[in-house]
């Protein structure tokens, strides 16, 4: 099991970023998902909560 802590959540923030920096050149995190259906775009990550 992962745990997701301050520097995870950096880490996705900066790949965030790069991906609107340089499109085309995209990241490509496993679990990370993108979804762009309402026009805006938003980065999704599915966890489990204990």
């Amino acid at each position: 099991m992962e745990r997701c802590n301050p520097a995870i959540v950096r880490y996705l923030e900066f790949a965030r970023e790069f991906n609107e920096k340089f499109p085309g050149f995209e990241t490509d995190i496993h679990g990370l998902m993108k979804d762009a259906s309402n026009g805006a775009v938003r980065y999704d990550v599915d966890c489990v909560r204990q």
